[in-house]
């Protein structure tokens, strides 16, 4: 994984340390290539900012919104993301996140980077254990047509199942276009280790 393009997205200064400071650290030692960028601080913070991106090692950079109002530059933040070069990684906030500027991050994060690794990171705001689906296998139009011939075996099941069942191959189509190829299956990731 040496030499990959890796970006930390921060609502605010502090949320990078929080939710991947460590990680981040890691990245930066093996030789990664490694950014945060925050969305919003205060005057004081920036400080504080440079101060623990020279702890961490690497580089930061802060746009200025407003505090609590990042939903009100959702498109600009959304152009912002879109105009960086592609990163291999991204950490951003988990989903499940309730903090407002938190919750703007991880959904542009996610329409923005359609052919990076995209994970969620938790902090001290609302965060709890969810069940989404984070983890996607790349598949083929033959994979598919296998999985539809698997079902077409359970000739036993209610015709309502059989119906649900069409539906399949458009789900696959969808799960792929969220993670950056034709088809994919969509799973929870519970733990990754590197």
């Amino acid at each position: 994984m040496s030499g990959s393009r890796v970006l930390v997205l921060a609502p605010h200064t502090d949320d990078e340390s929080i939710g991947c400071g460590g990680t981040i650290r890691w990245h930066d030692q093996v030789g990664d290539w490694v950014v945060v960028q925050v969305f919003s601080a205060t005057d004081e913070a920036m400080d504080e900012f440079k101060q623990a991106m020279d702890v961490l090692g690497v580089l930061g950079n802060v746009l200025r919104y407003p505090t609590r109002n990042l939903h009100k530059y959702r498109q600009e933040i959304l152009q912002f993301l879109y105009d960086l070069d592609s990163p291999d990684i991204v950490y951003c906030p988990a989903s499940w996140d309730c903090h407002q500027d938190h919750q703007v991050i991880h959904q542009e994060a996610v329409r923005a980077f359609h052919n990076a690794t995209i994970l969620g990171y938790e902090t001290t705001k609302g965060s709890v254990l969810p069940t989404h689906l984070t983890c996607y296998t790349s598949l083929g139009r033959h994979h598919i047509d296998t999985k539809m011939k698997a079902l077409a075996c359970y000739a036993s099941q209610p015709d309502r199942r059989k119906l649900a069942w069409k539906l399949l191959p458009d789900l696959a189509r969808l799960r792929g276009v969220q993670s950056g190829c034709q088809y994919a299956e969509a799973f929870e990731v519970i733990r990754w280790i590197r």
